[in-house]
């Protein structure tokens, strides 16, 4: 058996070989000593492994959520206890269960529990400091809930925090910007949580928003003034990705985003489904985006002259992708791409990265 998780273990990284070697372990009967000798051997394999394909295999999700413990689990760096309909209860399980002594990333997104749930998986946790993401979309943990994270000491190596969702209130993201323990944090998302313009300056009030590089509003009615206000005291600085896409982000504001400082070292930039696509040719070369790399359009009806004339202008030199909405006229927009050895793509949008970018 051992020169079968040897074979295993040569071969190029993916979601099926990860859970054939899992499978090869929970069937374990050879030999040689699991613990001494065989996942030692693999650690030693699979350092340079995406931690994203090293999570929970799904078909013992369950079991490692109701603390099984099963011989992979020394591999295991994300669990995913996401769309389990986790109630508050669950937390409290969940938080004894043997995976948490090993993992660095968890996913608690899509499930039904509140802020006490929360405190009782942060309270109970074995060693909470491990954690550098933590993905809590689309729960109901609310205000509290930020509060709550904002005050854990523990979670002060944490870098990844997903918010989607959760609909926060200014007091919230105001007490996590002024969290005297995050100092960490670098990818804050914070999507689909009705952010206005007067979320703004909360988001803005506390340290921690400055050390951002990573940032997710899309799917918010921030409109153009929001946007207006959160470059306005240069906080965005540090600010590598970005994605404002339906912000309800009028023309006018493709000016600002293109001639402001405060983003000279943005790399991704989502902008899509926007009226301000209508002047997209105002992310050309004379733009001040000199580190732009990724840039996200949409490239239908009257936005498709908009990047063409974008292309036909000159995108900024530093610029390899762009993301457009696949039309019957987005061929054209491709070949053009092609003469600047930019690649199109119609995936649209900043991944969710649930490890920080060096383990992803």
């Amino acid at each position: 058996m051992f020169g079968e998780i040897r074979s295993i273990v040569q071969n190029k990284p993916s979601v099926d070989v990860w859970e054939d070697l899992c499978q090869q372990l929970s069937d374990w009967s050879g030999s040689e000593d699991l613990n001494d000798v065989v996942i030692p051997y693999i650690l030693s394999h699979i350092g340079s492994w995406p931690y994203r394909i090293r999570t929970t295999p799904l078909r013992w999700k369950e079991g490692l959520v109701r603390g099984a413990r099963l011989p992979f689990a020394p591999l295991v760096k994300v669990l995913d206890a996401s769309h389990m309909g986790l109630r508050n209860e669950d937390l409290h399980t969940l938080a004894h269960a043997p995976i948490l002594e090993h993992v660095q990333a968890v996913d608690l997104s899509h499930n039904v529990f509140g802020w006490r749930g929360l405190k009782n998986f942060l309270e109970h946790s074995k060693d909470p400091t491990r954690l550098r993401a933590l993905n809590l979309s689309h729960t109901s943990i609310g205000v509290e809930g930020l509060r709550l994270i904002a005050d854990t000491e523990p979670l002060k190596h944490l870098e990844v925090l997903s918010l989607s969702g959760i609909q926060t209130s200014p007091e919230g993201l105001a007490a996590l910007t002024q969290s005297p323990h995050l100092h960490a944090l670098h990818t804050l998302i914070l999507s689909h949580n009705n952010i206005t313009e007067r979320y703004v300056e909360a988001l803005l009030s506390g340290p921690r928003f400055s050390q951002i590089t990573t940032l997710a509003l899309d799917h918010n009615p921030l409109g153009s003034r929001g946007v207006v206000r959160l470059f306005h005291k240069r906080s965005t600085k540090n600010l590598q990705a970005l994605d404002l896409s339906a912000c309800r982000l009028t023309a006018p504001i493709a000016d600002l985003l293109t001639q402001t400082s405060s983003l000279s070292k943005l790399q991704t930039l989502r902008v899509a489904y926007n009226p301000l696509v209508s002047r997209a040719y105002a992310f050309n070369r004379d733009s001040k985006l000199t580190s732009l790399q990724r840039l996200d359009l949409q490239a239908e009806g009257r936005e498709h002259p908009a990047v063409l004339q974008l292309l036909e202008q000159g995108p900024p030199p530093s610029l390899r992708c762009l993301g457009i909405t696949k039309t019957k006229k987005s061929e054209q927009i491709t070949e053009i791409a092609d003469d600047y050895n930019i690649k199109t793509t119609h995936h649209m949008g900043i991944d969710l990265v649930l490890l920080p970018p060096h383990h992803s």
